[in-house]
């Protein structure tokens, strides 16, 4: 029942290709977030944030109205996040992903009041 700031459904409705630039998929999503945060209401930023560099501006506007914000890591090997892409309606071009891949920083305890780290990796 969580309220979602959906960077795919965003990039979806505005119809930008994930290889496209994508400052109007950022912007639009701001503009959701700040309503959302400007009500005090709880929702989740439901993006690829690899790196501490791109967590850092999302974290950064959601300090500035004091939201108690959680980052939660999900993990997978690479195999299963191939798999998954190839299944999605609207797949993230593979050269896309090896360029994330490349920027990809696991998030420090210290990005957020709260870190969960969840792995899709599983054991044998």
């Amino acid at each position: 029942d969580l309220a979602c700031v959906s960077l795919d459904e965003i990039r979806s409705q505005l119809g930008i290709s994930p290889a496209k630039p994508q400052g109007a998929v950022l912007d639009a999503a701001r503009r959701q977030a700040k309503q959302y945060l400007r009500k005090g209401l709880p929702f989740a930023w439901n993006a690829t944030n690899v790196s501490s560099q791109l967590r850092s501006q999302i974290i950064e506007l959601f300090a500035r109205y004091q939201a108690l914000i959680t980052i939660v890591y999900i993990e997978s090997p690479h195999t299963k996040l191939w798999q998954q892409n190839n299944q999605r309606p609207d797949a993230v071009p593979h050269t896309v992903i090896k360029r994330m891949l490349g920027k990809w920083e696991v998030p420090d305890l210290c990005e957020a009041h709260r870190v969960h780290y969840v792995s899709g990796y599983s054991q044998t």
